[in-house]
């Protein structure tokens, strides 16, 4: 492979790219063009949208997204208790990144994740590459390509060659309405898409930059490397992690233990210190390559050897990702996936656990033969980016939601398709992928619930007294954000805690998306009074246990009735708020105590070492 793709290589891209440079109106990007000397200027170029500050600007458009998608997805799962409606993944993956390349290309909104709108652009996509892929390889393909996007072709091709039509003049209205737009070129523009990048880069060698043909045609490739190729690696990964538990909550174990909250997700050491999460995207683009074609190569003239045979000039070559993903000289166990092969030899994964299943020797030899990214010169410029979104991603995902494989029917519960098993499949623990060199795919069908936090020991008790039913009136049970489990149905063993000897363990989940300074609503804390004064009674006492990992911590106190207060500690900035609730008759009076006006009557008090306020 490296014989083959190396940068001194004596080859260059095969004339089948020249499909893709004339369905691009003839304008080459740098994926398609085959001069080598053409490609290095291009590649100089896109550089710039691919720099470090480059990808530090990509971090708010990927990090929005992923909170709409997570939002849509928390829709079907209602209540910690119960799983949500079955959701095919390849869908909301498809979606989410194609809303994140609209943001990252185009600096607009697809809105794929809350709008059916823009939905049929994906479908597009496979279709155009479905055609362009088979047209290709015809052994006459020069002939056709005059053709293509014209009215005969149209005829010809049939739909799938309309598609393909359709798809280039999409992203064409898409890069001429972002070229109108001038606010997003001013120097103090907060988010800087990858045109801002690219309109003005020159090359730091020539001094050339792109023109208008060879923009669209680079933001063409964008979407397509890295809306779909994103999605398949990322409906693979959550495929493979619900089929193999023990990965999962090996996953969800680094990721808990390395966040304490759904916003400190994002790039930098914290996000790059996941070794774990990284090595199941690894192995999930080993077993599934977002792009598992051959990726042809002609030999010029001199022709080259390769592993001591000569290659005569003229000849086509060309080596799959997904075959050589599965030469057991480089991967032991080739179709099982086994994150584990991947840690200790990624320079910034050095880590060797004992249960490793594979030698520290047999982890180089896989790393020596990943080629999800190509290799060399004609290696992905977007690798950094298409990491950082996957590892933001499935850290949010798996950090925020528990998931499974649907279990009510043996053929709904084959997740790989949507529709049970295509002909010819034989190996149901693979992800399966059609290729068209942007692969086609369904599934995995997924259920998920707000994840149920492992909590940690007392670090607080209330007794609770039985509430004035003004309080409960008027309440639904969808406003709940609770579980309650009796001690002995815990998943780890707490004894009572020695100030109260409670009886009835309950365990808070705070499920909104807040902001670390955000305030509770009145809703919200309703809620919870409501809840507990249906499970009080005069002797009744509650433990509440929370959550390490919180970065906003919250303790109810009932002090006598008929007042409850509720407060929300921040702990990174050490500001408590406090709310109070007095019910009187049959009304409710709801106020915000300000911080410095309470804290003379508060007693502060150290239960396991934690922070406990009491309110006279």
């Amino acid at each position: 492979m490296r014989q083959i793709y190396q940068r001194n290589a004596n080859v260059q891209r095969s004339d089948w790219y020249l499909t893709l440079y004339a369905s691009s109106s003839y304008a080459h990007n740098v994926h398609s063009e085959t001069n080598k000397k053409k490609h290095s200027f291009r590649r100089r170029v896109m550089g710039h949208a691919f720099s470090d500050a480059a990808l530090r600007s990509s971090e708010e458009f990927i990090s929005e997204n992923i909170k709409i998608c997570c939002d849509q997805l928390s829709k079907t799962a209602t209540t910690p208790e119960k799983w949500g409606t079955p959701q095919n993944m390849d869908h909301w993956c498809t979606y989410l990144s194609y809303d994140i390349m609209g943001d990252l290309v185009f600096n607009t909104k697809f809105n794929c994740l809350v709008s059916e709108e823009s939905r049929y652009v994906p479908a597009l996509l496979i279709a155009a590459t479905q055609f362009l892929y088979n047209l290709g390889y015809l052994p006459f393909a020069k002939f056709v390509r005059p053709l293509l996007g014209t009215k005969i072709m149209e005829i010809l091709g049939g739909k799938l060659a309309r598609d393909g039509k359709r798809y280039n003049e999409y992203c064409a209205e898409q890069m001429s309405k972002r070229l109108q737009s001038t606010n997003v070129n001013d120097p103090g523009y907060p988010k800087k898409d990858l045109m801002h990048y690219l309109i003005d880069a020159k090359d730091p060698e020539t001094g050339q930059g792109l023109t208008r043909a060879e923009l669209a045609a680079e933001s063409n490739l964008l979407i397509a490397a890295g809306s779909d190729t994103t999605s398949t690696a990322l409906s693979g990964a959550i495929f493979y992690l619900i089929h193999n538990p023990e990965c999962l909550e090996k996953t969800k174990t680094e990721i808990q233990s390395t966040f304490s909250a759904v916003e400190e997700i994002r790039g930098g050491s914290k996000l790059n210190s996941l070794t774990y999460l990284r090595a199941v995207i690894d192995e999930t683009l080993r077993l599934s390559p977002s792009i598992p074609s051959n990726l042809m190569v002609e030999v010029l003239p001199g022709g080259t050897t390769v592993d001591g045979n000569y290659i005569a000039e003229g000849t086509t070559l060309g080596v799959s990702p997904y075959v050589l993903h599965r030469n057991t000289q480089y991967f032991q166990d080739p179709y099982v996936f086994r994150p584990e092969r991947w840690i200790g030899t990624d320079k910034s994964c050095l880590v060797v656990s004992e249960d490793n299943k594979s030698s520290i020797e047999d982890s180089a030899n896989a790393r020596y033969a990943f080629f999800a990214f190509s290799a060399g010169s004609r290696g992905c410029l977007g690798k950094n980016l298409a990491y950082l979104e996957l590892l933001m991603t499935l850290a949010t995902l798996i950090f925020k939601f528990d998931m499974r494989s649907p279990t009510d029917d043996d053929e709904q519960n084959d997740t790989r398709t949507t529709h049970g098993r295509h002909p010819g499949r034989c190996r149901k623990d693979e992800y399966q992928l059609k290729d068209h060199f942007v692969p086609e795919k369904q599934g995995p069908m997924v259920q998920f619930k707000e994840r149920a936090y492992n909590v940690q020991p007392d670090i607080g008790a209330m007794h609770s007294e039985k509430l004035s039913k003004p309080l409960i009136d008027g309440l639904e049970s969808s406003q709940l954000f609770i579980i309650v489990q009796p001690a002995e149905m815990s998943t780890e063993h707490r004894h009572p805690s020695s100030i109260f000897g409670c009886e009835v363990t309950v365990i808070f989940r705070y499920l909104c998306m807040m902001h670390i300074l955000t305030i509770l609503e009145a809703s919200h804390v309703l809620a919870h009074a409501a809840f507990l004064g249906r499970m009080s009674s005069s002797r009744a006492c509650f433990s509440l246990w929370l959550h390490k990992y919180w970065n906003l911590m919250l303790l109810i106190y009932f002090a006598h009735e008929p007042y409850w207060v509720f407060v929300l500690l921040p702990a990174a900035f050490n500001k408590p708020r406090a709310y109070e609730i007095r019910s009187a008759q049959s009304s409710l009076g709801f106020s915000r105590l300000i911080p410095g006006k309470y804290l003379a009557s508060m007693q502060f008090q150290f239960l396991f070492g934690a922070h406990v306020w009491w309110i006279d």
